[in-house]
């Protein structure tokens, strides 16, 4: 894998840009994740991270859960069975959740007239799992490893908590 470095003229940027090459996964591998917030919903709805139901130890644990997962490396969310168990880590079918795709065209900042298959994969990881609560958060990988993320699934709607 090689990599080019920005020169003094290059402004550095993880960030995605609304019309970016879709980024695979074999391209950032061996990579740790990044976490980036530049797309994340804060839209007081059920699916955002100023959700009213969110509990303030529910913060602590997601920045516990950031600094714990941002020492895995991509390839092992993809190949390690444990890593993949311990943060239910797996893509989003956007057809089987379709309605995400507009929220999502909405967040990237593209119009409705773009087609689904055109969007980033979407992927979901576990933030922690307990008797009562499981919140997942979604989005998904850009340049450099950074994983964006667009929704905190707080209640575990998206794909329902079996208890």
């Amino acid at each position: 894998m090689s990599f080019s470095f920005a020169s003094e003229d290059e402004p550095i940027s993880g960030k995605y840009l609304k019309g970016d090459k879709i980024i695979t996964i074999g391209e950032i591998e061996q990579l740790s994740l990044v976490i980036a917030f530049d797309y994340v919903s804060v839209k007081n709805t059920e699916y955002c991270f100023n959700n009213s139901n969110i509990l303030a130890n529910d913060y602590a644990k997601l920045f516990e859960f950031k600094k714990e997962i941002s020492k895995i490396k991509i390839k092992d969310f993809f190949d390690n069975s444990i890593i993949k168990r311990n943060y239910h880590f797996h893509d989003v079918n956007l057809y089987n959740k379709t309605f995400l795709i507009n929220k999502m065209k909405t967040l990237l900042g593209y119009n409705n007239h773009i087609e689904a298959y055109k969007l980033p994969t979407v992927y979901q990881i576990a933030v922690y799992t307990s008797d009562k609560k499981a919140p997942r958060i979604l989005g998904f990988f850009g340049k450099n490893a950074t994983f964006h993320i667009l929704w905190l699934d707080y209640e575990h709607k998206i794909y329902q908590m079996k208890i």
